[in-house]
């Protein structure tokens, strides 16, 4: 009889978070979404984590409290023949600096704001941590796994919030139903949006909207708007 269970299909994600609450939440959600959850508060601990176990994913903070930064995490398994496709999503608590972006962006990796909407992200690590990778050719494309088109908001958006700062500019938060009846949240700067999200009422989406303003204001922001 063979010794096959749900537990042998099991993804395992590291979580690089130096927020214990936060870190805590994570692990519930993924543990519910039958995740096995790793977890490191600074980067010597993931570098060792990784070097001793097999990982699916990584989740990993921007800016942790030791003055290092989850993107060192990011650049180090791009550089590693192991680990250069691993699906990473990066966290944030508030908006990137360019340097940041460039490397999120040409490392390939996600970005969610804090805080996530823990649903959406535990969505995104089922879909990436379900395609085939190859060590030669990073994450391939599997169309039965690729997600729908963003939905497009009907009408015009309407302006939840605005924030400025003399060193980044003008942020917008703008939210609208969507053709499929949702609740999409978007924040822009310059014209160019940094951070999307959807939500399925409208309650939701702007607690979230609220709570990330908040955090921006505690930063040094604005308000404006």
């Amino acid at each position: 009889m063979s010794d096959s269970s749900p537990q042998q299909d099991r993804r395992t994600v590291l979580v690089v978070e130096d927020e214990a609450a936060l870190r805590d939440v994570l692990r519930r959600y993924l543990t519910a979404a039958s995740f096995e959850v790793l977890a490191a508060d600074n980067v010597e601990a993931a570098f060792d984590l990784l070097m001793g176990t097999s990982v699916d994913a990584v989740i990993a903070d921007v800016r942790l409290r030791d003055e290092r930064s989850g993107l060192e995490v990011l650049q180090f398994l791009r550089l590693s023949d192991e680990w250069h496709d691993l699906p990473v999503v990066m966290l944030t608590g508030g908006f990137l600096s360019s340097e940041e972006d460039e490397i999120v962006r040409s490392h390939r990796a996600y970005v969610f704001y804090k805080p996530p909407d823990h649903r959406e992200l535990v969505q995104k690590l089922i879909q990436l941590t379900r395609r085939p990778r190859s060590p030669l050719q990073g994450v391939e494309t599997d169309p039965s796994t690729e997600p729908p088109a963003k939905p497009t908001i009907e009408g015009r958006p309407t302006t939840l919030w605005q924030v400025d700062h003399p060193d980044r500019g003008t942020q917008d938060c703008l939210a609208g139903i969507t053709t499929d009846g949702r609740v999409l949240v978007r924040i822009v700067q310059l014209g160019k949006e940094v951070q999307s999200q959807i939500f399925g009422d409208a309650a939701a989406a702007v607690q979230w909207a609220l709570e990330l303003e908040s955090t921006l204001l505690a930063q040094g922001w604005e308000k404006t708007i």
